[in-house]
Parts: structure tokens; C-alpha cells; sequence
């Protein structure tokens, strides 16, 4: 690999994020699907709970009306696909 070939100790700016990239690529390549679930998972339901607790109550509402929605519009079309 190119990245690893180079003689002098010091890594250019770009070659350090090349590295970077290909640190990345390889940690992706290998986790498993769960572990990636479980990362995703926990970072919605942070957000999520940074949003309620800096939400008003005005904003809680409104938020819960429309998930009732989406959730109400998701079973109609469920029992569309399964009509």
C-alpha cells in the first residue's frame, strides 16, 4: 500500500488523512452490522433526548402531533401493501 511506503518519519497533511480514510474504510469493513446499530441507536436517542429536554412544551406538542401522523400515514400504506 502507498501509505506505508514512505522513507522519511514525517507524513504530509494529505498522506495523514489518506491514512486517516483508510483507517476508517477498514474499521467499517470489519464491524459487525449489531455494533453498528447500537452506535446509530445511541446517538438518535441522545439527540432525542437533547431535543426534549431543550424543547417547549409548545414544540413537544406539535412534534408529538406529527409522529402520530407519520406513524397513522405508515399503517395505512402497511395495510395498502398488504391488501
Amino acid at each position: 500500500m502507498a501509505l506505508l511506503k514512505k522513507e522519511n518519519k514525517f507524513m504530509t497533511l494529505k498522506e495523514k488523512e489518506e491514512l486517516e480514510e483508510a483507517i476508517a474504510n477498514d474499521i467499517l469493513s470489519n464491524i459487525q452490522f449489531s455494533l453498528v446499530h447500537q452506535i446509530v441507536a445511541g446517538e438518535a436517542k441522545g439527540r432525542a433526548k437533547k431535543f426534549v429536554s431543550e424543547a417547549t412544551e409548545e414544540d413537544l406538542a406539535k412534534v408529538k402531533k406529527e409522529m402520530e401522523k407519520a406513524v397513522a400515514a405508515m399503517a395505512e400504506a402497511e395495510n395498502k401493501i398488504a391488501t
